[in-house]
């Protein structure tokens, strides 16, 4: 993480690439030879539309009752990772469960707020941003090969 306050021009340094003010949202936080994928959206589960009432009687029930969901973004997570990726740049919200999922399988996740930082960041790494919830093309991916700045 960047510390912003205080110092002197003795104290400041040339980066050549772009500055997040935000760190990682899992434990990675260092990655060498980065594969990256830029999502254009949020990285949540989608639910419906409609909103209802769910009656449930008892215990085994309320432990099933979230289990689909976890299957259903594991297995997003397990495609995103098996194609190659370790680190991951989602433009929007990312959910409680998909930064488990990361953390599990050791990969760095960095959420950016700003459309305009998503889309310069986007254009630092030469990467199209990915605008479906699914494992990177091999021409969505970019290999970062020279991240001695990226800590």
């Amino acid at each position: 993480m960047v510390n912003f306050l205080g110092g002197s021009i003795n104290d400041s340094q040339i980066v050549h690439g772009l500055v997040l003010t935000r760190g990682s949202e899992t434990s990675v936080t260092h990655v060498v030879n980065a594969k990256v994928v830029v999502y254009n959206q949020d990285l949540e589960i989608d639910s419906g539309e409609t909103k209802g009432t769910v009656v449930i009687k008892n215990a085994s029930e309320l432990l099933n009752y979230t289990i689909g969901e976890e299957n259903r973004m594991e297995k997003l997570i397990k495609e995103i990772v098996d194609s190659g990726v370790n680190v991951v740049i989602v433009g929007g919200s990312i959910s409680d469960m998909a930064i488990h999922f990361f953390d599990k399988y050791k990969v760095m996740c960095i959420k950016v707020l700003s459309k305009f930082e998503l889309r310069r960041l986007a254009k630092s790494l030469e990467a199209a941003l990915v605008s479906r919830k699914a494992a990177p093309t091999k021409v969505k991916l970019v290999a970062v090969i020279k991240s001695q700045y990226a800590k």
